[in-house]
């Protein structure tokens, strides 16, 4: 064990640190040794062996050694558990707070804006009640993440909060005799990020005018490495405002201009080379894209080619030198890119088994505490059970004869009034669970819409019969003008957990359509956002149109879901995809049919054709198109109630065995 970290994490026979001093202390430590992490956690078990830290405060410097390490999920697991184990009242006001910071931060860097909204608020809620000295700079980054949180969850309070935080940097400012701080500008251009995410233009122009303003102060107050750092960001930022005006030649104008400067932050060359591939400038965004590696420093080669550097670097650097028709370097890349992606994507498994596998042994180990502690707690119940059983005998024998008729009397009476009382709680319980199954089934059917477009030349209609109380498939519309969007889906699972993701995937395609989204676009964004911390692995296979009603054309995006049937025949697709909710940031395959008009379309989900009758035979496709053919059903209506008593005839008397929607479209 090296001296640096004897020094820095123990002090001898000295009196024990107090924690606040040793979180800092444990935190450098940690992120100092990350890449001798056998190390640091074998000193950590011997610390807490010897009783020289507490369990939340070597947390703390878990997390940071995963932190550090890019384990972000891991790290995110042990700042929560420091946090949980830390008290204001036991450790200090301090202690909490940093520990507060590193877990909120932690929670807005995985995209957990609830849980982030929540230790910030508490955190903020205890600065503000108690003495803060010292701690007044943590308020603003308490204030920030609740904005950042609260901009991401779409909620309105948003540009209240941020103005918060710019009053409290000015604050600051003045405080130190300064017209402006490095945080203020960076918070500025944090914000500045995410207006140009969500793409308002407005908001953009009004937080661009802010940052420059302030830039030139970072120049006087000694910053200027810094100013010129973020007079660069101004500038690309303001490439993509212009062209958003219609400023297009003004764009890349400043654009070449602002070239020259990217030389020495290269890392910032892909956002230039984007706005130009963009443009269908090809040569010069290979011209940029190429010169990276040359200019980055040493120690900052990309000499890994990972599954980020892949999709950030090296796929965008293919396509503009493909575009360029320089072929010899594009069939480089592509080499490149073949030779590497196996190797990268095997690795990035390898990363993601070991974070599970350091939860898991997490896990192990909370679970083999509890399990010690239900043996202690058997262990002593056992020994005052034989004491009481002791103390007792001796009386029950003393009266046993006296009082034998009585207590038979009795304890008859005693237990059949715990029958009955046990009979009356459990008929109320389910009696209750019924109630509120029945509501949930209520709330879930009032999210499906019940009434229909009534446009002439379209008849649509939709029905949906869960297998159980609630269930996981569901169906939905929104017409907008002459488009008509529509989707059926089906939630892997049943019950209660996929009627809850059933009701989030409802949600997010009623919001994406009404963006006008094309199906693919609609199905890129649900898949991203379901995927999020979908930890139980549930998805919902989908299929996704839009009928444009003035000419006929239908636009799809089928993703894992039953091909649909069209005059009694299945759709042909080329593009199946994936279900919503597996992987992010995959991509979805759109289709079209130029022209549906007159022509009758199904959609269903497996409930269907996956119907099963007493001896478990399958309703089968075979069938289902042989009912669609022989059916001479006039409108959507018809054919689903035709289709609903099909299927009731084929189970003959058999349960549901799944949910069942159905949904009918035809346009004359």
């Amino acid at each position: 064990m090296s001296a640096l970290l004897l020094t820095a994490c123990h002090k001898g026979q000295q009196e024990r640190q107090d924690t606040y001093e040793q979180l800092l202390q444990l935190a450098g430590t940690a992120d100092y040794y990350h890449d001798h992490e056998d190390m640091v956690l074998e000193y950590l078990d011997s610390l807490l062996a010897r009783g020289e830290v507490s369990e939340p405060v070597a947390d703390f410097a878990r997390g940071m050694l995963n932190d550090a390490n890019l384990h972000a999920r891991v790290a995110e697991r042990y700042y929560a558990r420091s946090y949980d184990g830390i008290s204001p009242e036991k450790d200090g006001m301090q202690a909490y707070i940093i520990v507060a910071d590193r877990l909120c931060q932690m929670r807005i860097a995985l995209n957990d804006f609830t849980g982030s909204i929540e230790i910030a608020t508490e955190a903020l809620a205890r600065l503000e009640s108690s003495n803060t000295d010292g701690l007044d700079g943590y308020k603003s980054n308490f204030i920030y993440a609740i904005a950042l949180a609260q901009h991401a969850l779409n909620i309105p309070e948003f540009m209240e909060t941020e103005s918060q935080v710019l009053d409290l940097l000015r604050q600051e400012a003045f405080n130190h005799g300064l017209e402006t701080t490095p945080n203020e500008v960076i918070t500025l251009d944090a914000f500045l990020d995410h207006a140009l995410t969500d793409e308002n233009w407005a908001r953009v122009d009004s937080l661009l005018t802010r940052e420059e303003e302030l830039i030139p102060e970072l120049d006087n107050q000694g910053f200027p490495d810094l100013a010129d750092e973020y007079r660069l960001e101004v500038a690309l930022k303001k490439v993509r405002l212009l062209d958003k005006q219609g400023k297009e030649d003004e764009a890349l104008a400043l654009l070449h201009n602002t070239i020259p400067q990217l030389e020495a932050w290269p890392y910032k060359m892909d956002v230039a080379a984007s706005f130009l591939l963009s443009k269908g400038r090809f040569s010069e965004a290979a011209d940029l894209l190429d010169r990276v590696e040359e200019l980055l420093p040493e120690d900052n080669k990309l000499s890994a080619i990972n599954l980020d550097n892949i999709g950030s670097f090296y796929i965008p650097r293919l396509k503009a030198n493909l575009g360029a028709k320089r072929q010899a370097v594009a069939n480089t890349l592509a080499g490149i890119i073949a030779d590497s992606y196996p190797q990268a994507l095997e690795e990035d498994r390898n990363n993601n088994a070991a974070e599970l596998a350091v939860i898991y042994d997490t896990q192990g180990k909370e679970m083999e505490i509890e399990r010690q502690k239900a043996r202690l707690s058997q262990q002593r119940l056992l020994g005052t059970g034989i004491a009481l059983v002791l103390i007792t005998a001796f009386f029950v024998v003393y009266t046993l004869y006296r009082r034998r008729a009585q207590k038979r009397l009795a304890a008859a009476h005693t237990k059949l009034q715990e029958a009955y009382d046990q009979l009356e709680e459990t008929t109320t319980a389910k009696e209750r669970i019924e109630s509120e199954l029945r509501i949930a089934r209520d709330i879930q059917m009032s999210m499906v819409p019940g009434v229909f477009p009534e446009r002439e030349g379209l008849d649509m209609y939709a029905e949906m019969t869960p297998a159980k109380e609630v269930g996981g498939d569901l169906y939905g519309y929104v017409l907008q003008g002459d488009d008509l969007y529509f989707c059926v889906g089906d939630v892997s699972g049943k019950g209660v957990p996929a009627s809850l993701f059933m009701a989030q995937s409802a949600r997010l395609f009623r919001t994406l359509a009404a963006e006008g989204m094309s199906p693919a676009g609609i199905a890129v964004r649900m898949n991203n956002a379901l995927s999020e911390n979908n930890d139980q692995g549930m998805f919902v296979t989908m299929f996704i149109g839009l009928l444009h009603l003035d000419s006929g054309r239908m636009d799809y995006c089928n993703c894992g879901h039953n091909a649909p049937v069209i005059d009694g025949e299945f759709l042909q697709m080329e593009y199946v995809n994936q279900p919503l909710g597996l992987w992010e940031d995959d991509p979805f395959e759109g289709e079209s049919i130029p022209d549906v008009r007159g022509r009758r379309i199904l959609i269903y989900t497996d409930g269907l054709n996956e119907a099963e009758n007493p001896q478990q035979q399958l309703f089968g496709n075979d069938h289902l198109l042989q009912v669609m053919s022989g059916s001479s059903a006039g409108n959507a209506r018809e054919t689903i109630d035709m289709l609903k008593e099909a299927v009731q005839q084929h189970r003959a008397g058999a349960d549901p065995n799944d949910d069942l929607t159905l949904m009918c479209i035809r346009l004359s």
